[in-house]
């Protein structure tokens, strides 16, 4: 049987999601890893840190490729990128404040991920799931 040591293991897949590491072990580093929660528009992650044992922070993040760099998913970090047209804004805003979470996945999809890439033009999927 093969052990292998902290770094040489980048990933998992667990449950049909898959999970990316990222950081350090060590004193005073920090480490966790990224759920890829949906790449069917942007790449949607939840950033996932350990903080005692068994309790994770869990935060959600986005970014416009798969390797590309990765950003707090909020409005500001969305218009930013300019991801985020500014005839959404207003809808997108409502969905932050309230609902749990844009990385939230309804029919296999985020909730940013419908609301910026409908699958039917013309149709809002997102509203007619979430209302």
């Amino acid at each position: 049987m093969t052990s292998l040591k902290f770094g040489e293991f980048y990933g998992y897949k667990l449950n049909g999601f898959k999970h990316y590491r990222f950081g350090h072990t060590g004193f005073g580093q920090f480490f966790g890893y990224y759920r890829i929660v949906d790449c069917s528009g942007i790449c949607v992650y939840i950033r996932r840190v350990p903080r005692a044992r068994f309790l994770y922070d869990e935060t959600p993040y986005f970014s416009t490729t798969p390797s590309s760099e990765k950003y707090p998913l909020d409005i500001k970090h969305l218009r930013k990128q300019g991801v985020l047209p500014k005839a959404l804004v207003k809808e997108a805003r409502w969905y932050y404040l309230h609902l749990p979470s844009l990385a939230m996945v309804i029919n296999g999809r985020s909730l940013v991920n419908q609301l910026l890439f409908p699958a039917q033009p013309g149709v809002d999927s997102l509203s007619a799931r979430t209302h």
